[in-house]
């Protein structure tokens, strides 16, 4: 019963806004917090729930990223689709982990670099926000070296054509 009302969303100013939210919190952990946008990014989603998908993974990413960390949010663009990455540089996850993280039949409790409690929860609504717009949400990860999150959604002139739900990339495949 979730409403979706899908619109053109320059994500510049989104991402300023989300910069924005978590600026204290960025700062009171010593992390670094930026967007890199081309200014004229656009993606077709619910405004919504595109907030907070990203909410939920910049909070996500500041609580396992200790200080000194960097968190990035950035997009690329294909002819299809935009890919959103939220990137850290943070504690990692194990393949296993990476295995069961979209698996919602059990509890995920876990704690941040500061102690910072978590049940899941918000991850569980951006894997289903993702599929609500016609995107997919993909996560690579390795352990003592950072996350990034990709969202991927539909550009504007394809009006959300549903995609695989999700893929999870084996740790050898991190980012440099």
């Amino acid at each position: 019963g979730f409403p979706y009302n899908p619109e053109n969303i320059q994500l510049k100013s989104l991402c300023s806004d989300i910069i924005g939210m978590f600026t204290t919190v960025a700062h009171n952990k010593g992390i670094k917090l930026h967007c890199d946008f081309n200014s004229h990014t656009e993606v077709w989603a619910d405004l919504n729930s595109l907030s907070t998908i990203l909410r939920n993974l910049v909070n996500n990413a500041l609580k396992f990223t200790k200080s000194g960390g960097e968190v990035t949010i950035r997009a690329e663009e294909t002819e299809e689709e935009v890919i959103i990455e939220i990137r850290d540089t943070g504690i990692g996850m194990s393949a296993e982990r990476m295995r069961t993280l979209f698996n919602f039949t059990e509890e995920k409790r876990t704690w941040g670099t500061n102690g910072e409690k978590g049940i899941g929860l918000g991850l569980r609504l951006a894997y289903e926000f993702a599929q609500l717009n016609g995107g997919s949400l993909k996560v690579r990860s390795k352990e003592r070296i950072g996350t990034s999150f990709f969202l991927n959604l539909p550009k504007p002139h394809l009006k959300a054509v549903a995609k695989e739900n999700v893929e999870i990339y084996e740790e050898k495949e991190i980012l440099a």
